[in-house]
């Protein structure tokens, strides 16, 4: 990479970084509303137990936007996010939206069964945000739109900013289903700060513990919300 090139790129993010005000984006809910939810989404088998008081004492505010995450791929992390945003809309009865932000692997229009687009991609591009009713009353959803015509660069650092505050105005939950944090160079690093604070699911199968540690090479320990271990056996 030039230093031509690396100095624009480096421009383009203090920009982004050092803009002061944020800019709303209209928002328009899609009148076809989604009926499908898949099976492994049991909010009230597991996910009522996770207790918006458990939170640390620093996100304990009554909008609150999570990015979920994971070491790797393949630990289950779209299924947390999605239990997650669900168990805050139904067992919280607070305005939820559910984003897509993962571009190696999309898959929240899949557990939901709708159109992946419009989505995120789209809302960026054109600057209008457009929802999908899910079948949960206080659920939302954007999927990830088309991710073959336009993917996000550091260009759209405003413009995410802007997406996100815009549904934080809107909703009491923002839940941000993101990729990976390995390998770093798919996982939107600039991106995450614009959430309150990062859920890391953890497969207790598959997850080494060499991976969990080079997290913290690359995310502050302060934007750590918390872990959530996943396919953990019941001991009775």
């Amino acid at each position: 990479m030039s230093e031509k090139v690396k100095e624009t790129q480096l421009d383009t993010v203090k920009n982004a970084l050092w803009q002061p005000d944020h800019t709303y984006m209209p928002v328009v809910i899609d009148q076809n509303r989604s009926e499908y939810v898949d099976e492994k989404v049991v909010h009230q088998k597991y996910y009522n137990n996770f207790n918006y008081s458990k939170l640390p004492q620093e996100y304990k505010k009554l909008n609150l936007t999570l990015g979920v995450t994971s070491a790797r791929s393949g630990e289950g992390k779209t299924h947390v996010a999605a239990n997650l945003a669900t168990s805050f809309a139904v067992g919280y009865k607070k305005s939820t939206v559910l984003v897509d932000l993962n571009f190696r692997n999309p898959s929240v229009h899949k557990i939901f069964d709708i159109d992946p687009k419009p989505g995120l991609t789209e809302a960026v591009k054109n600057n209008e945000i457009r929802l999908v009713h899910s079948s949960f009353d206080q659920l939302y959803l954007l999927p990830i739109g088309d991710t073959e015509i336009y993917s996000l660069g550091l260009k759209d650092i405003t413009a995410v900013r802007n997406l996100i505050y815009t549904l934080e105005e809107q909703f009491d939950f923002v839940v941000v289903d993101m990729s990976p944090i390995l390998p770093i160079t798919d996982f939107p690093v600039l991106f995450a700060n614009e959430v309150d604070g990062l859920l890391t699911v953890v497969d207790v199968t598959k997850t080494k513990k060499s991976d969990v540690n080079e997290i913290f090479r690359h995310v502050s320990e302060s934007q750590i919300a918390g872990f959530i271990f996943n396919r953990m056996e019941v001991v009775k």
